[in-house]
């Protein structure tokens, strides 16, 4: 027993009480906020995260959800429900985490789509000119527009022509990512972060 447990502490041995204690603690550059209402999205457009329901009646019938495995797939281990606009230059992808009920979702992304593709293998097309998030983000919109709307962010950086901002839950899952390029909203996700 005492060797185990020596093998265990073995890593440990040689840092300091204080040294230990930083390796727990949070970046200094990052800022987890305790009360995430004023940032957090319940949804978009009537889908509301982890309400199977909702998604039904935004859609009209039952959600297919599909695993992609392509190599243009984020995340390819995720079944996930990709929505086009009717002008196809938006997408939604709607992600569905392993353990969730059917038409459950968990993670939501937004982004803008070239009409020269690729298009996703398969995808819903909605009559809908723009998708906008339960606090009403939409793409185009300014850094400072977000902001008025979100407040000031967890963590934020990037260059002149490209941006982004972070909103982290303090003890949570939840988590939103903001990304511009020249000023304007170009993709966005929010939701829970995969277990």
């Amino acid at each position: 027993m005492y060797i185990i447990l020596s093998l265990l502490l073995l890593p440990f041995q040689g840092i300091t009480h204080q040294q230990q204690n930083n390796i727990a603690t949070e970046p200094t550059n990052y800022t987890y906020f305790a009360d995430s209402s004023l940032f957090k999205e319940d949804g978009l457009q009537g889908v509301v995260f982890l309400d199977p329901i909702s998604l039904t009646k935004y859609l009209g019938h039952a959600p297919n959800f599909i695993e992609d495995n392509t190599p243009l797939a984020e995340m390819p281990h995720l079944p996930r429900l990709d929505i086009i606009n009717s002008a196809k230059t938006q997408m939604v992808s709607l992600y569905q985490y392993h353990g969730n009920a059917v038409g459950e979702v968990s993670l939501i992304q937004v982004r803008y789509l070239k009409n020269t593709g690729p298009f996703p293998s398969k995808f819903e097309m909605l009559n809908i000119d723009q998708f906008v998030s339960s606090k009403g983000i939409h793409l185009g919109m300014s850094l400072s527009e977000v902001k008025a709307i979100l407040g000031e962010p967890s963590e934020d950086g990037g260059q002149a022509m490209l941006y982004y901002i972070a909103y982290q839950q303090k003890g949570g899952l939840y988590y939103g990512n903001y990304y511009f390029e020249n000023d304007k909203l170009v993709f966005f996700e929010f939701g829970e972060e995969y277990p």
